[in-house]
């Protein structure tokens, strides 16, 4: 997984209770490497400690047009784009979402 994050690199601590945003690419490709999968094992992760969406909205995304580094996922407002997702990532974007990562 290839992290970047906001402007010069650094990561942004945002208060616990925001609204968040995270997009996981759906997009020919993405789909292809099993971004359905990704997006539904994210989504079960946070809704074990975010069951009404308080904190962030788990969210497909048509494409990012980034097809060879897929399968992507982002965050917002945390400017931080995910490319080459796998299954194992998925708890470590949970966390940061959580605000463990």
């Amino acid at each position: 997984m290839s992290l970047r994050a906001g402007p010069a690199g650094a990561r942004q601590q945002l208060p616990k209770m925001s609204n968040r945003l995270c997009y996981v690419c759906e997009g020919g490709d993405c789909t292809e490497m099993g971004s359905g999968d990704l997006f539904d094992k994210l989504r079960d992760l946070v809704k074990e400690f975010d069951p009404d969406e308080e904190r962030i909205k788990i969210r497909r995304y048509p494409c990012f047009g980034a097809c060879e580094h897929g399968v992507n996922v982002t965050l917002y407002p945390d400017k931080v784009f995910y490319s080459e997702v796998t299954e194992d990532d998925i708890p470590s974007i949970a966390a940061h979402i959580k605000g463990e990562g």
